[in-house]
């Protein structure tokens, strides 16, 4: 039998409710902030506390958010927890989650009371981090198993350094690597030279993987935030990349530690418009957009410790980069954007579908810009 006296199942309930209480303590943070939590009372008996805060927003993700887990539970660097947001999922998520979180206690599972934007569910993690480190990790994404104690360690031996980028690849529906690293060796050299050369290629390229799932000190995380200037809510993560990278010191490994499953949304329904009709209601939102990022970018620059003369050069860059981004690049990531959705493979129309299908609303597109109709300025 289970329980063979009295005595004994008093002392084991006793012990039990100890440890409710205890989580119950520990959870007060986040029901005071309007969401449930589904974890588990043993979750509180770790021997140590952890240095890192590994931070995942899902929604829907059952596809590849098991495998994603999977190889983060793997780190050869076993001091961390996972906070896991989910974003009121409709599909088998819970159910994923909350069984692995039975075989693993380093898994803390948050079960919100309404629906966020990526930005906003973001911000709303980032309130719950609380350890020395923190990082950013998608539901189906692939880390190496040494990614967590490589980027620590470059942490630990470089205390100016607040932000430690892993290099990264592609990978596709088998996880094997596509394409070239996304960092070339150029672009880690300047990001190791200091934040006025990482500014100055950055301002052109704009590119924010790896960038948004570095580690970071917490602190530095949450010295800015993801916050929307306009309506189409773009670029909000290049300015929460600058904003955080303006005052510190970048480590990059040469290593490529991280493996990213990029994703383009299906074709819209309906008539296909020419490709000049497209570009031309696409300049109606991009331009003014663009002009509002670059007063931002502006702004920060200003603000930063950048001394005069760099802050007079990134000025001056910013202004190049709008002019190059509205006549060069944009119409080109036009071409690109068709292109892919015509082409997209089978995890792409996958994902983009089951996504597009459980959204609330109607959405329309422009480009890769997504708005509500509501919101859309008349």
């Amino acid at each position: 039998m289970l329980y063979q006296s009295p005595l004994h199942l008093s002392a084991l309930i006793s012990l039990e409710l100890s440890k409710l209480t205890q989580a119950i303590r520990l959870m007060t943070h986040g029901s005071q902030r309007g969401c449930i939590y589904v974890a588990y009372a043993r979750s509180v008996t770790m021997n140590t506390i952890p240095r890192v805060t590994v931070l995942m927003p899902v929604f829907n993700g059952e596809r590849l958010l098991e495998r994603s887990l999977t190889s983060i539970l793997n780190q050869t660097f076993s001091s961390f927890e996972i906070i896991i947001l989910d974003n009121l999922s409709t599909d088998s998520t819970p159910i994923i989650v909350r069984r692995l979180a039975e075989q693993d206690n380093r898994i803390r599972y948050v079960l919100d009371n309404q629906h966020r934007t990526s930005h906003e569910a973001a911000n709303y993690l980032m309130e719950m981090a609380t350890r020395e480190f923190c990082i950013s990790a998608s539901d189906d994404d692939i880390w190496e198993p040494h990614l967590l104690a490589t980027l620590v360690s470059m942490l630990d031996a470089e205390p100016q350094a607040g932000i430690a980028v892993p290099n990264t690849r592609s990978v596709d529906l088998k996880d094997q690597p596509v394409g070239r690293p996304f960092l070339k060796r150029y672009e880690i050299s300047l990001m190791r030279s200091g934040p006025f050369f990482f500014w100055w290629t950055y301002l052109v390229k704009r590119n924010v993987v790896p960038l948004i799932f570095a580690l970071f000190r917490t602190s530095v995380w949450k010295s800015s935030s993801f916050k929307t200037f306009d309506w189409t809510g773009a670029d909000v993560d290049n300015l929460f990349v600058l904003s955080v990278s303006k005052n510190h010191k970048i480590a990059v490994a040469d290593e490529v530690l991280f493996g990213y499953r990029g994703k383009v949304r299906p074709k819209p329904p309906g008539k296909r418009p020419t490709w000049f009709s497209e570009t031309w209601n696409h300049y109606k939102y991009y331009v003014p957009h663009q002009a509002k990022f670059t007063g931002h970018i502006r702004g920060l620059i200003i603000s930063s410790n950048f001394n005069l003369i760099q802050k007079s050069l990134l000025v001056l860059r910013s202004y190049w980069a709008f002019i190059i981004h509205i006549l060069l690049f944009f119409p080109i990531g036009l071409l690109l954007e068709r292109w892919r959705r015509d082409t997209n493979h089978e995890l792409d129309k996958t994902i983009a579908e089951e996504r597009l299908s459980a959204l609330q609303h109607q959405t329309t597109q422009i480009g890769y810009l997504w708005f509500d109709e509501t919101t859309q300025p008349k």
